[in-house]
């Protein structure tokens, strides 16, 4: 889970984490730390926040595809706008909650 809001990656990390077939979950709000530790170790899944203050998560999902990361990849965003603006760039679905 990486995200700015260090509130909002505790809540994710704390619902993610009680399901069953979870065996761990880490919360990192520095992009760079993250990076740090997704490269030394394994994840099936990355949860990323689109918007990282100094940096996204478009960006980061593009440094970690170059270190080798093949796993899957989820977006969160609170920024209605960051649907429009990113979601033709990434190529990818958005599922509005």
């Amino acid at each position: 889970m990486v995200d700015d809001h260090p509130i909002v990656g505790a809540a994710v990390k704390s619902t993610i984490g009680q399901l069953p077939y979870i065996s761990a979950v880490d919360s990192e709000p520095s992009a760079e730390k993250a990076l740090q530790l997704a490269t030394s170790q394994h994840y099936d899944l990355l949860v990323l926040d689109v918007d990282l203050g100094d940096s996204n998560g478009f960006d980061f999902l593009t440094r970690i595809r170059a270190r080798g990361y093949r796993g899957k990849v989820l977006f969160l965003s609170a920024d209605k706008m960051q649907y429009t603006r990113t979601q033709h760039e990434a190529k990818c679905q958005w599922v509005r909650l």
